[in-house]
């Protein structure tokens, strides 16, 4: 919990900027080359040259690390974090294992490693001089160290999007997902958007989902919140991916397997960015960061202990 600790040690010096939610308006759009410089400022953090990755920031760059969903940072906090957690942890790495390229901005999946171990996805937007002018980090605070699921990579690391009738196929396919998961029994069912072979992987779950897990899955979300909503936010497509900001809303109550009991407690609102991978129209694998944290700081109460488990999945 090293990468976390340090976020939240150095939160007073944030400017807690008010910004707008990350979108494909007023830039150019990203390259391969800005692919390149995404890695490289990585590899700047790697090696600890501090320089090198300040610069890869607009000076007024406001950074959420996805702690809790409230806190913002601005450059200065977020390399005065990075050194704490080198100097609590010499051997902290971060390894880029997805690079998606749409329109002006890059959604990167990096996996962490060195006093604790954990993946986030990283969704940074650049301005028209190739510099980071806001990012936002998604990860659980649970640090599942699985690894992703294989169905999710394929044969490139780096997929960029061509604004071909095959992605704007794949965005309706995933914009029926979230009509079924939003409205239940109003929608079509769940299953007609995935693949009977699917893969999900809910990274602060112990395990990840097969299709009929994901649908109880989802049928547990609903009927543990009072008022959900799961409210979509800025959409990116390109290959055979969609990615998805969006929000999980409503009172959580009665949901003994995330470690909460009682009443409807008070309202909560949590961040994800889910991305899909698609094959032939139908979700083939999917890797949700849920923003698990804020679920537990917005309800005052501490995560569990252990990683959380579903309920047994419905046989087949």
């Amino acid at each position: 919990m090293a990468f976390a600790t340090a976020l939240l040690a150095c939160s007073e010096h944030g400017k807690d900027p008010t910004v707008a939610p990350l979108s494909k308006r007023d830039a150019s759009p990203a390259t391969h080359a800005d692919a390149a410089r995404y890695k490289a400022c990585w590899a700047s953090y790697n090696a600890g040259k501090w320089d090198e990755l300040r610069a890869c920031y607009a000076p007024a760059a406001p950074i959420d690390p996805g702690i809790d969903g409230f806190h913002l940072f601005d450059v200065d906090a977020k390399i005065d974090a990075d050194k704490k957690t080198r100097a609590d942890a010499p051997n902290t790495r971060a390894d880029v294992e997805l690079v998606i390229v749409a329109d002006n901005t890059i959604i990167g999946v990096v996996h962490m490693t060195g006093q604790t171990a954990f993946y986030m996805a990283d969704v940074v937007e650049y301005d028209e001089r190739g510099r980071i002018k806001r990012e936002a980090l998604y990860r659980d605070s649970l640090d599942a160290t699985r690894p992703l699921p294989s169905a999710l990579i394929g044969s490139s690391t780096v997929v960029t999007g061509t604004g071909t009738d095959t992605e704007e196929r794949n965005l309706g396919v995933v914009e029926q997902f979230d009509e079924s998961v939003g409205h239940g029994i109003h929608a079509k069912p769940l299953e007609d958007s995935l693949a009977a072979d699917l893969v999900w992987s809910e990274r602060w779950l112990d395990h990840d989902l097969t299709r009929p897990a994901l649908v109880e899955f989802m049928s547990q979300l609903r009927s543990g919140f009072d008022g959900f909503r799961h409210d979509g936010g800025t959409t990116w497509i390109a290959g055979d991916f969609v990615v998805q900001g969006a929000h999980a809303e409503g009172a959580p109550s009665d949901m003994p397997w995330l470690g909460i009991a009682g009443n409807p407690h008070k309202s909560v609102s949590v961040p994800a960015l889910t991305i899909f991978r698609l094959d032939h129209e139908h979700i083939k694998a999917a890797v949700e960061f849920w923003t698990i944290g804020a679920l537990y700081t917005q309800l005052g109460i501490k995560p569990p202990t252990t990683t959380p488990s579903l309920p047994s999945p419905p046989k087949q």
